[in-house]
């Protein structure tokens, strides 16, 4: 339901890349809040009757958010952690906060894949955002297969659908971890609705 040029983005990468597919849903009035385990659950259950389909045996499913930026390795680093422990359930890395516009309008030489701009991670400019070791982000996350179908195939249709998945997976007995050695910039927090209304919006989901 974006209303900007995601879907233009989509197909046209989709055309280029054959393991890139479009997924387009109905516009809706909200789309953090409730909507959101929606959208991904859409995409949850695209990915696995795709893979049902072409045979394919995956392991792990997850999600990033289009206003997170991830580091090139990122991926690789989680599923490192996935194979030192069996009993590692959901997984992210860390995130800092970034006006990633002004950044590359101020450089317009850089991309968010050079050196440059990820050495802006952990500055003033790139600020990593306070966290808790046991609660893995929800907007760039990594679920093992077993646990995801454990604990029911994608988010229950409610606020904060990242924090309700942690506590179903610790519940069964499964880790769930954010780990310092991975990280992401992602769009300043709050930007979208102001940080009032924003504020508000957070303490609703807490």
């Amino acid at each position: 339901g974006s209303t900007d040029e995601s879907e233009i983005i989509i197909f046209e990468a989709e055309k280029k890349h054959g393991w890139i597919k479009g997924v387009r849903l109905p516009p809706h009035d909200e789309y953090m809040g409730m909507h959101y385990a929606y959208v991904c659950n859409n995409g949850f259950e695209f990915a696995m009757e795709y893979c049902k389909e072409n045979r394919i045996d995956w392991r792990y499913i997850g999600i990033l958010d289009a206003d997170n930026i991830m580091e090139k390795d990122y991926v690789e680093k989680l599923i490192c952690e996935f194979q030192n422990d069996a009993r590692l359930g959901i997984a992210s890395g860390i995130n800092a906060y970034a006006n990633i516009h002004s950044i590359l309008a101020d450089n317009p030489n850089m991309t968010v894949m050079d050196a440059e701009f990820w050495g802006l991670f952990g500055t003033s400019i790139a600020r990593i955002q306070p966290s808790y070791e046991d609660k893995p982000m929800g907007s760039a996350r990594l679920w093992r297969r077993r646990c995801f179908e454990e604990t029911g195939n994608g988010y229950i249709q409610g606020y904060a659908p990242d924090s309700i998945s942690n506590v179903k997976a610790n519940i069964k007995g499964w880790k769930t971890r954010r780990f310092r050695n991975a990280g992401i910039i992602e769009r300043r927090g709050l930007e979208a609705h102001g940080v009032w209304s924003g504020g508000v919006r957070l303490g609703k989901f807490d």
